[in-house]
């Protein structure tokens, strides 16, 4: 084989584990937006319900018999509610994913301090 082929196949192997690892980076930060985003959605769905039952009066008057109005409102507060709770529960998990990630770096970019090859009596 000559030097030229040997060259381009390790080429192509870094490229083909580069494309690997930044496979892998974005399927580790899909996991953690994904996460934060079931986290954020069941926390809202838990508490929104009773934080709009303690804090908000509705708006709108029930007349007669007729509860539609203050339960259609109520409804659509609590959809917004869960809606955010899952766009900033993604926003978060992100967030905590660039923590991870950055704390991955610092410790893979430290020197290892190990005894290598000799120990360190004085």
């Amino acid at each position: 084989m000559s030097c030229r082929a040997e060259s381009y196949a390790g080429s192509n192997v870094q490229g083909a584990a580069d494309t690997l690892a930044t496979g892998a980076l974005k399927k580790h930060a899909v996991y953690f937006a994904l996460g934060g985003a079931m986290l954020g959605a069941a926390l809202t769905a838990w508490l929104a319900p009773g934080v709009i039952a303690w804090y908000f009066n509705p708006p709108v008057e029930m007349g007669g018999f007729s509860c539609t109005a203050p339960i259609a409102w109520a409804l659509r507060r609590l959809q917004w509610a869960q809606l955010w709770g899952v766009v900033v529960g993604g926003i978060l998990g992100l967030v905590a994913y660039g923590i991870v990630q950055r704390r991955r770096v610092r410790e893979l970019e430290q020197p290892r301090h190990g005894a290598e090859g000799g120990s360190h009596e004085q």
